[in-house]
């Protein structure tokens, strides 16, 4: 079965089947695209083995998109729970001031009292 460079074989709910417009003679192969992106399959003798080899990587890319979904879901996810987290903890930002303003005060009256108390020397 013979196509022209460039012809559409199949189409398929978005995907298309496609011969490259340069074959290589030795290992000839389609072109399977998708949201204008090409993955290659190569072909071999058979016709059965062929049509084999396509639908094999059609399934095992319908598996692929499932499984970055579920990464995309998982990082989502992820993001979601950290800015939780921030949101959480981001209290601690006040009270943290506080707590450096009350030191910063003790230390002064430190300072202070150091001043006001000098000892004499032992000599």
């Amino acid at each position: 079965m013979r196509f022209s460079d460039g012809e559409k074989i199949a189409v398929l709910i978005h995907f298309f089947l496609r011969f490259p417009d340069m074959q290589d003679e030795k290992k000839p192969f389609v072109y399977f695209e998708y949201m204008d992106e090409k993955f290659e399959i190569e072909l071999g003798n058979s016709t059965d083995g062929n049509i084999r080899r396509v639908l094999n990587f059609i399934k095992k890319f319908g598996k692929t998109v499932e499984k970055t979904a579920e990464l995309i879901e998982k990082y989502e996810n992820s993001i979601s729970d950290t800015e939780k987290y921030l949101k959480k903890t981001s209290s601690y930002h006040g009270k943290i001031k506080e707590l450096e303003a009350q030191l910063a005060d003790i230390l002064r009256e430190l300072e202070e009292a150091e001043k006001i108390y000098e000892p004499e020397p032992l000599y």
